[in-house]
């Protein structure tokens, strides 16, 4: 028995639902100030395993320094609010829901372009409390 390539063993439909990765902070860290695209290669970032966020940080911001891989974004979490990584990447939904509601210093720093895009990097700006603002606002 022979194994075949996924796209060639089974048709993909067009994505219906493109998302945007969003970085998400501790209030005051200096990522929250500081994020310009040569900037935000020098932090340590921190995502689970398998996610479009981990992809997004070694191939679009490419970091000085390897991300830390975790198995759960809850584990990715508690590295954030042990400060054991300045940030993680994630797509804007659960960002947004991160900021707001699970992680009780946390904001949304940033969104990046959609994958088609060619800006280099967070054209948008959003807090927890407008989701789709384009200016920033203290928290």
């Amino acid at each position: 028995m022979s194994v075949l390539p996924r796209a060639t063993a089974v048709t993909f439909s067009d994505s219906y639902y493109d998302v945007q990765q969003a970085i998400v902070a501790l209030k005051g860290s200096p990522i929250v100030a500081n994020h310009t695209p040569a900037s935000l290669k020098t932090y340590v970032y921190g995502d689970q395993v398998g996610t479009t966020g981990l992809s997004f940080i070694s191939t679009k911001i490419q970091p000085t320094a390897p991300p830390k891989v975790f198995d759960t974004l809850s584990e990715v979490s508690a590295a954030l609010e042990a400060h054991r990584v300045a940030a993680l990447i994630t797509d804007t939904p659960t960002a947004q829901y991160m900021a707001s509601f699970q992680l009780k210093h946390a904001v949304l720093v940033a969104q990046f372009p959609p994958p088609e895009s060619t800006m280099a990097c967070c054209s948008t700006w959003a807090t927890h409390s407008s989701p789709v603002s384009t200016k920033r606002s203290p928290r």
